[in-house]
């Protein structure tokens, strides 16, 4: 007879944390996706298929990272030209080497992708929904455009110290 108590409380333990990682990745606001070194996809939260623009478990593991540009290119989330295809050559040249990079959705949402490679030649792509901060930074940009122009037509020299 063996002792396998130790065993089963390590297996219990092992089910209880991944429980818990599931749930904590599940409830996540940002987009998390992890693919291994052939870019295929090992996991996905919700918020990454939602925030990309796909819907209803159209995003599962095994999928490559083609598949899932393919799926958004057939419901219109690429507008321009050519863009699926430098997306798909974007993420296969940086998944090595991390980026960060922006892309703006047909709804106009702008997204901030954040690219980092794993020790298993994987990759790690956050995706942010960074349409405010956009909005607030295009704003900003305007409003000195405006204070620019409207210097530039006084007739009088202004100094500031």
């Amino acid at each position: 007879a063996h002792d396998i108590t130790a065993l089963i409380r390590a297996r219990e333990e092992q089910a209880a944390r991944a429980r818990v990682l599931e749930s904590t990745l599940t409830r996540l606001r940002g987009g998390v996706a992890r693919f291994d070194e052939n870019m295929r996809l090992t996991v996905a939260n919700p918020a990454y298929e939602s925030l990309i623009g796909l819907t209803g478990g159209a995003v599962h593991a095994g999928m490559t990272h083609r598949d899932i540009i393919g799926l958004l290119d057939e419901i219109g989330e690429f507008t321009a030209n050519g863009e699926a295809g430098a997306v798909r050559v974007l993420m296969e040249r940086d998944r090595a080497f991390g980026s960060t990079r922006e892309r703006r959705r047909p709804s106009g949402e702008v997204l901030r992708f954040d690219t980092q490679p794993m020790p298993d030649r994987g990759s790690l792509v956050e995706v942010t929904d960074i349409t405010a901060l956009k909005k607030a930074e295009d704003e900003a940009k305007r409003r000195a455009a405006m204070l620019d122009g409207m210097l530039a037509a006084l007739p009088h020299g202004i100094v500031v110290y």
